[in-house]
């Protein structure tokens, strides 16, 4: 047999807490940078994982009561700009929290694409020469936070705030796309 000196009676599973930039975790988009900080708390030891879209980021045996695991999030997300945060924590009386939560951080801007001038045009040295209305069009696209913006600019001031636009009077036009968290190409 085994000789037991005493028994804990456990029915409390570990405290566990997340921030992000040191603010409650929010459903909405972080921007390029958000790090993660996830803590947790018992009476006893316990085992931390941690894995971020199935990868390992924090696995072992806190021989404390506390532990407190740092994670750059944007350095860990898929293609679409999402991270699915599973972190698990079981106590020594095999208590178990999992904080799971798919969390969204938009990395890149959002591309401006097949833009395209319609129309009776004739270039000589760069510059585009029109009798008639020409019309601007392109295609943007944002794969993470999405579009929330198109403008169109000529010689600098607002025209429109939408795409396609019809050209009537000269000048230099640009076109800036703006995603969800703030990031903005602009084409000339």
């Amino acid at each position: 047999g085994v000789n037991i000196d005493s028994i804990v009676v456990d029915k409390i599973a570990p405290m566990v807490s997340a921030s992000i930039n040191g603010e409650e975790v929010k459903s909405t988009w972080y921007k390029d940078n958000a790090n993660l900080v996830l803590k947790s708390e018992d009476a006893n030891d316990i085992t931390v994982k941690c894995t971020v879209n199935g990868i390992d980021v924090g696995v072992g045996v806190s021989s404390n009561t506390t532990n407190e695991l740092s994670i750059d999030l944007e350095n860990y997300v898929d293609g679409k700009g999402l991270a699915n945060v599973v972190y698990s924590v079981v106590d020594l009386a095999g208590n178990e929290k999992v904080y799971s939560k798919v969390i969204k951080v938009d990395t890149k801007s959002p591309v401006l694409n097949n833009g395209l001038l319609k129309g009776d045009i004739s270039v000589l040295d760069g510059v585009a020469y029109i009798s008639n209305e020409v019309v601007l069009s392109a295609e943007a696209s944002d794969f993470e936070s999405g579009v929330s913006s198109i403008e169109v600019y000529r010689d600098g001031s607002l025209v429109s705030t939408s795409l396609p636009y019809s050209i009537t009077e000269s000048g230099s036009y640009s076109v800036k796309v703006t995603d969800g968290v703030g990031h903005s190409i602009t084409k000339s």
